[in-house]
């Protein structure tokens, strides 16, 4: 019966030349399909694993009691891929940077670790839309077999559907990404950022004005309060700011600290009241000028006001029914273009030809097609939603222990670097003091001299 249907001028050389196209064709998506599952099913594995790997490290570091702040500093060091193309936080596996000329050459062809192509979300809606395809073929197929053989829909006004819908989406993404690159880069920089200058600030500030071995325990107590701070900024991010014992094993918090928290709302603001506290107090005793307070009230201000816009940042979303729209317009116009595909693919295995209705390409390219117009517009979707929250555990996410220990070691740096001074600094600044001195000593004298000379001045 498939030979009466098909004959052969509309077979094609196969694996058995008397094999009907249709067959040859429904063979080669069948096993497309299943490779394409497989791929998903080794990209969701590895994610879950990423995921347990992550968990498993961050109960390691809260679980474990060290002489510093960080309990084990091996998962903060840098190390680079096979190909070189980006470094990643040790054990962590966050991405720290990645080498811009390799990145942008041929190579990431063969990189797909990750990358978008690498994530589970966007694999499974291009094998779920190529499954729409081949739904579309076989329905096409089971038609085309009727005896009234009339086609499901004219390809012409399919084909000009999805150029339409391309050409407006494909603006409407490109907004869209630029929005979500805008919010990523102001959390990074103006909030994220701001916080980080103003604790280097307040580190080098400290370190400057108490640099003696005596003022070490205070120095200790503002620099764990700031780490503190930071850190919690992405366990609220994470949903995790309520597992204050977590910070009490990592001897960044005490157990009477984490008692005064646990009730506090936006913890991590909260502690920067007490850092406050603590140079209103250094004031009271007479070991803070009134300039110098003022200086650190400010620093105090702009970390509050740095953690207070990555709040905003991640509790204030982009509006909800912008989204719902795109991504709806996206997913529609997938759907379109695996319709196009498999009633194309259907008609061009066929006998059954309509002059005014021929597929302009055959079915390699239309599969093709497909894979890399679902790839690349639900991958847009991906990465808007991982840009939208750089706190989190993805691979893209900002490097949240190595950007902790790269922190406590600078203001470590700033505060303890003065206790012994660079030798000589201090012989060269008394030396020039004097000079100093004595130049306005002598300066003095003169106006002095010359006021008492002149016929004005009543002695």
């Amino acid at each position: 019966s498939l030979s009466a249907q098909f004959p052969a001028s509309a077979t094609m050389s196969g694996w058995q030349d008397n094999t009907p196209k249709p067959i040859q064709l429904g063979a080669i998506y069948a096993g497309s399909f299943f490779v394409l599952l497989l791929i998903y099913l080794v990209a969701r594995k590895r994610a879950s694993a990423w995921k347990k790997h992550y968990q498993s490290l961050y109960d390691e570091l809260s679980n474990g009691v060290a002489d510093n702040l960080l309990a084990d500093s091996k998962g903060f060091k840098e190390k680079w891929s096979s190909g070189k193309i980006f470094a990643y936080s040790g054990d962590t596996g966050q991405l720290l940077k990645y080498d811009v000329e390799k990145t942008t050459s041929w190579r990431v062809l063969c990189h797909l670790g990750g990358t978008i192509a690498a994530h589970p979300h966007v694999l499974l809606h291009v094998m779920l839309y190529y499954g729409v395809a081949v739904l579309s073929f076989s329905a096409e197929q089971i038609n085309l077999q009727t005896e009234m053989g009339i086609p499901l829909l004219r390809l012409t006004g399919l084909s000009a559907l999805t150029q339409y819908f391309t050409s407006f989406i494909g603006i409407l993404l490109g907004f869209y990404i630029s929005t979500v690159m805008g919010r990523w880069w102001s959390i990074r920089n103006d909030t994220l950022g701001s916080l980080w200058g103003a604790i280097d600030d307040l580190g080098l500030l400290m370190g400057a004005h108490f640099p003696g071995k005596d003022w070490r325990e205070v120095r200790a107590l503002v620099l764990r309060y700031m780490v503190a701070s930071f850190e919690l900024i992405f366990m609220q991010a994470q949903g995790h700011d309520s597992e204050l014992w977590r910070l009490e094993r990592r001897q960044m918090l005490t157990t009477d600290e984490v008692k005064k928290l646990q009730d506090m709302p936006s913890r991590p603001q909260a502690i920067w009241s007490w850092i406050a506290w603590i140079f209103h107090e250094l004031a009271e005793q007479g070991h803070l000028g009134d300039f110098m307070l003022q200086t650190c009230y400010q620093k105090c201000t702009q970390a509050r006001g740095g953690i207070g816009g990555i709040l905003a940042y991640l509790t204030t979303q982009l509006p909800w029914a912008y989204v719902h729209l795109l991504t709806c317009m996206v997913h529609l116009l997938c759907l379109v273009v695996a319709v196009d595909v498999g009633l194309s693919n259907s008609r061009y295995v066929t006998a059954y030809w309509d002059p005014d209705d021929v597929p302009e390409h055959g079915p390699l390219v239309k599969m093709i097609q497909l894979v890399l117009t679902t790839f690349f517009y639900t991958g847009c979707l991906e990465l808007g939603r991982t840009l939208m929250d750089p706190l989190g555990t993805d691979f893209e996410d900002f490097p949240r222990h190595a950007y902790l220990y790269w922190m406590w070691k600078e203001v470590e740096a700033f505060q303890n670097t003065n206790e012994e001074p660079v030798p000589g600094v201090q012989e060269t600044v008394g030396r020039m003091a004097k000079v100093v001195v004595g130049r306005m000593a002598k300066e003095q004298n003169s106006m002095i001299e010359a006021l008492a000379s002149s016929d004005h001045v009543c002695l």
